[in-house]
Formats: C-alpha cells, sequence, structure tokens
C-alpha cells in the first residue's frame, strides 16, 4: 500500500514568503479583514490547485486582495507583492510548512474599480504557486 505524505501547506509558505520580503509595514494576513485595514494590507487566500506529485508537490492558485490608503499606494503595493513573490522563487524560499517554488502570473495587480470609491483602495492579484 502506498503511503502519502502530507503536502506543504502552502497558504503559510506562501504567507511567511510575503512577511519575510515585503516591508513590515505592511500587515500580511490568511484570514479576511474584519473591517477596511488601516495602511497597507494583503489578505492571501488559497482559491484552487492541484497535487503536482501527490504527496510532494501542490500547486496552489492563490488570490491577492491588496488594500492600501490610496490608489498610487496599492498600485505600488501589488507591484511590491509581485517582486517578493518572485524573489521568494528565486530564492527558494522556506518556511516550516514546506518551502516556495515556481511562480507564475495569472492576473496582475489591478485595482477593483467598484472597491475603490472610497478608502481603502482595494487591488487584486492571482498568481499559480508550486510548494514543496
Amino acid at each position: 500500500m502506498m503511503r502519502t505524505r502530507v503536502l506543504p501547506l502552502g497558504e503559510y509558505v506562501v504567507g511567511e514568503a510575503l512577511k519575510h520580503y515585503l516591508p513590515k509595514a505592511v500587515r500580511v494576513s490568511l484570514a479576511p479583514p474584519a473591517g477596511a485595514p488601516e495602511g497597507q494590507a494583503v489578505y492571501v487566500h488559497r482559491v484552487g490547485g492541484v497535487a503536482r506529485s501527490p504527496g510532494q508537490v501542490d500547486n496552489g492558485m492563490y488570490v491577492f486582495n491588496l488594500f492600501a490608503p490610496s490608489f498610487r499606494e496599492a498600485a505600488e503595493l501589488g507591484q511590491a507583492v509581485r517582486v517578493s513573490l518572485y524573489e521568494a522563487e528565486r530564492d527558494q524560499f522556506a518556511a516550516k510548512d514546506g518551502r516556495m517554488g515556481k511562480v507564475t502570473e495569472v492576473a496582475g495587480p489591478s485595482p477593483l474599480p467598484r472597491e475603490n470609491d472610497g478608502d481603502p483602495y482595494t487591488g487584486y492579484a492571482s498568481y499559480t504557486i508550486i510548494t514543496r
């Protein structure tokens, strides 16, 4: 009988990578904000994916919701998330729950116009990320 190793907890690996690479003032959360966050914040959540190699490699689809006090700050935060993810891939960032692998941008950082009528300004990006 084949025993399957538990897959890495990709959400935690990605969250820890962002905490490591983004400026310390940016809050990174795996839980949705209870209200409008103050300052800059990123909410990371997995929305799907597949086990590329059962028990070893996970290819998750992640959505990143971005919050900032101004449109410009939200745009800059989107770019910072993009750079941070690719730096984590390059460095093969390792956390307690696994390590980063290939990052593929699916939908680059962009504003969410219907939500940008007031504070905070918001943005959205999605990536597939392999964790091991």
